[in-house]
């Protein structure tokens, strides 16, 4: 870019509230399409309640990012398939209202058992990592801790059998730990 170029404005929705997410997505798609897929799947998300954090207390002014761009995150970074499936399934299963046509792709995550394919057990792990990070800002932080620890709990033994979850498993075990001290 020249001195006399203006930087292009965010295009999208996840490119404006995520641009940390979006740079690594746009590093780690092999096509344009599959960005796109990405960026609506994010806003599909955004518009069906998926930034809504309820028990939540933030800050006036803070700045934050959204729960379906910290779950894109640390499904990239820990999680070492990096598929696109595994990443817009985590975004989408963050929203509370998603329409029916989208649920069938993330019921099992939301609903985990042994018998979850190893994405969408990393995906469930990658859920509950993040509630249990977020601990300290829900004002409801009494009742839910011991439903948290124990989904977590749960979520670790369907985990332990599966290579790939290695990385996920230590830091949803260390999560658990450290409120269990």
């Amino acid at each position: 870019m020249n001195e006399y170029e203006m930087p292009q404005p965010p295009s999208s929705l996840l490119e404006q509230e995520a641009p940390g997410l979006f740079g690594s997505l746009k590093r780690s798609c092999s096509c344009p399409e599959e960005l796109a897929l990405l960026c609506d799947s994010y806003e599909l998300s955004v518009k069906h309640r998926g930034k809504e954090e309820v028990g939540f207390t933030r800050k006036e002014g803070v700045s934050y990012n959204p729960r379906p761009a910290r779950i894109g995150a640390i499904l990239i970074k820990h999680y070492p398939t990096n598929s696109l499936s595994a990443i817009q399934r985590g975004i989408l299963a963050c929203a509370s209202e998603l329409p029916q046509r989208y649920q069938r792709s993330v019921i099992s995550i939301l609903n985990p058992s042994p018998a979850c394919s190893e994405e969408e057990l990393a995906i469930a792990a990658t859920l509950c990592l993040d509630d249990l990070r977020h601990l300290h800002l829900r004002s409801d932080k009494d009742e839910v801790i011991e439903k948290l620890k124990s989904r977590a709990k749960t979520m670790i033994n369907f985990m332990n059998e599966h290579e790939a979850l290695k990385d996920l498993y230590t830091i949803l075990s260390a999560a658990v730990q450290r409120y269990e001290r």
